[in-house]
């Protein structure tokens, strides 16, 4: 099933809406996710705080991402090396691969296309190539004042680590090098195996998790980045599901016993073309509920671009897609 569902329902007189999100999460049940609400119910009614509430649907969201990431690479490595095995008897003579045997072999090697990458940069107007630099140019600055705690301009040092997803033209990492990031300051998620083996190729491989960014940043995730400490997070290419991006804000921001600096840029987009402004507000009301968890508040950074070192003439939209920057900073 696609898309979304809204449960509403009356207890006791009092009107409580439940949002359950049910978006093609491989081995999530619609029967877990109505076990999900009756946890949430329970919680309420046990009286637990705003705060309680999010941390313990983090806890609960990254349990079900390591299971996730876990099946899918399994699944995966299943499919390859049965499309392995049914390679061999068609390279064998027709006469080895049974009419059966050949249906699975294309079924399989359909499977495996609709999961390599789709990102194509060479399909970018040029007005978008220019919109995607000035973002790039956009975490680059605001990595570095982070990094410096706000008292703009890189005074020298160490460069801070920036975590963030790429494609296979590898522009945002092109784009931070360009700036004097070293490779091994980057770190990128992607799940398509195809890209992850090209941006291993110019990144350390344990730079490059082959994972989703909520997973690549989840305690307890093989090859992941839980861990690490980042100045500035650049979410792009996320696609329009406004509680997608949230999960990736959670996974990053709320992470157990690590350290933080002591100002954190956030960057996401959003596709698609409607209901834009409201999917924003979903996503930057978030965002503050999570800095009020970690005792900061947070600031739209495009505001005023001057002062952050951002491209002066930056842009929201291009087309299609929509792109902003979130600074979050210590609540004094």
């Amino acid at each position: 099933m696609r898309g979304c569902i809204v449960v509403a329902w009356l207890l006791l007189g009092e009107r409580i809406s439940v949002v359950a999100l049910l978006h093609n999460s491989p081995g999530i049940t619609l029967g877990e996710r109505w076990s999900a609400l009756a946890q949430h119910r329970k919680r309420r009614e046990a009286g637990e705080t705003p705060v309680q509430r999010v941390m313990s649907a983090e806890e609960a969201s990254a349990s079900r991402r390591t299971g996730e990431r876990l099946r899918r690479l399994e699944k995966a490595a299943r499919r390859e090396d049965r499309i392995e095995a049914l390679l061999v008897l068609e390279r064998d003579g027709a006469s080895s691969s049974s009419p059966a045997e050949q249906a699975e072999l294309a079924g399989l090697l359909r499977a495996r296309e609709s999961f390599e990458e789709q990102y194509d940069a060479s399909s970018f107007t040029p007005e978008h190539v220019d919109f995607k630099r000035q973002h790039n140019e956009a975490f680059a600055s605001l990595a570095l004042r982070c990094h410096n705690n706000g008292d703009g301009g890189y005074s020298g040092g160490k460069f801070p680590n920036v975590f963030y997803l790429d494609g296979p033209d590898a522009a945002t990492t092109t784009a931070l090098v360009k700036r004097g990031f070293p490779l091994a300051s980057c770190f990128v998620a992607n799940r398509h195996a195809s890209t992850v083996e090209i941006l291993r190729g110019i990144l350390p491989s344990e730079n490059v998790a082959h994972a989703t960014a909520a997973e690549a940043l989840t305690s307890g995730a093989q090859g992941g980045f839980a861990e690490l400490e980042f100045a500035a997070y650049y979410f792009d290419g996320c696609g329009g599901f406004a509680p997608h991006v949230v999960g990736m804000m959670r996974a990053a921001l709320l992470r157990p016993g690590v350290r933080r600096t002591l100002s954190v840029a956030v960057g996401f987009s959003l596709t698609g073309g409607r209901s834009m402004i409201e999917r924003e507000l979903v996503i930057c009301r978030a965002l503050s509920e999570i800095a009020g968890i970690m005792g900061m508040r947070t600031r739209h950074a495009m505001d005023d671009p001057a002062r952050y070192e951002m491209p002066r003439d930056i842009l929201k939209t291009e087309g299609k897609t929509f792109t902003t920057w979130m600074l979050l900073e210590e609540d004094k």
